[in-house]
């Protein structure tokens, strides 16, 4: 029993430990930095504060070479990296990159940056005024083409009918970041890439406004089926007419992807079928009897 309880006491153990990912992390400028880690799972956040007094010394206590104070770290989950961003003092913008699923190598072709990490769970980060080089893969502050690549995943997550509350909450975030770069003094060097990522989130913002329309008028149209009685069927009707216009208007559009059309279709059909009866009930009950004498 002692055994088996220890066993199980150590797979906890054994489980805790390899839930840990680290990145070190040395800041190279004269003032503080924030390095912000989002996974998949939750959002980690540490200062680094200037590294510039960090020197390799021999530590002949314990027959070693070590830096004499600490570097910095910053511990999350095993959970893939999907964003990281710097924060500098000096700058009124954030260095942000989105992770989407690149593969990226160093010179002699071993694993690299972001990929790199969520395979190892563990990188080195050396942050400058205009980079950050993460498992020896540089990021330029100036590049934001993990932006557009971002946005064509969540397109493509669309399309796939994937996690809609995910997509819009991952929508969000990249327009927020887009108008941070669109506010700040970097906009006019970046204005044709930020003017095609717009659209890009643009796209996604109205396909997912339209998402949440449908939603109410399906939900409507359940309301409308469910309540529909011998007293309310005109105005049942009337509403029923509304909405097949407006479900014309969405069967011209190209959400045929992300939206089941032919079901709501059905549910239109089904209801119509709905009206016939109640009115053919009405006009039995309202059809005069016939006596014979």
């Amino acid at each position: 029993m002692k055994k088996i309880v220890n066993m199980c006491i150590l797979f906890i153990f054994c489980t805790q430990y390899t839930q840990a990912a680290k990145i070190s992390l040395m800041n190279m400028m004269s003032q503080q930095a924030t390095v912000i880690i989002d996974t998949e799972q939750k959002s980690y956040s540490t200062q680094v504060n200037p590294s510039e007094n960090l020197n390799l010394q021999e530590n002949l206590d314990h027959a070693s070479k070590q830096y004499d104070n600490p570097l910095a770290y910053i511990d999350f989950d095993q959970s893939p990296i999907k964003k990281i961003t710097i924060k500098r003092m000096q700058s009124d913008i954030p260095q942000i990159i989105y992770y989407n699923d690149e593969v990226t190598t160093d010179k002699g072709t071993k694993p690299s940056g972001i990929y790199s990490v969520n395979l190892s769970h563990a990188g080195s980060m050396k942050i400058v005024q205009d980079s950050i080089t993460l498992n020896n893969y540089s990021y330029s502050i100036n590049d934001i083409s993990s932006f557009k690549n971002k946005s064509q995943k969540l397109k493509d997550m669309l399309t796939s009918k994937k996690d809609i509350k995910k997509i819009e909450q991952e929508t969000n975030d990249l327009a927020e970041s887009l108008r941070l770069f669109e506010g700040s003094s970097m906009a006019p060097s970046l204005s044709l890439q930020l003017a095609v990522i717009r659209s890009e989130v643009d796209y996604l913002v109205n396909k997912l406004q339209i998402i949440h329309q449908v939603k109410d008028y399906v939900n409507s149209l359940q309301g409308i089926t469910k309540d529909l009685t011998a007293d309310n069927v005109d105005a049942v009707e009337s509403k029923l007419n509304n909405m097949i216009a407006g479900l014309q208007t969405l069967d011209q559009s190209n959400l045929k992807d992300t939206i089941d059309l032919e079901k709501i279709k059905k549910d239109v059909t089904k209801l119509q079928s709905k009206i016939a009866d109640v009115r053919k009930k009405i006009d039995m009950m309202n059809r005069p009897m016939l006596v014979n004498n």
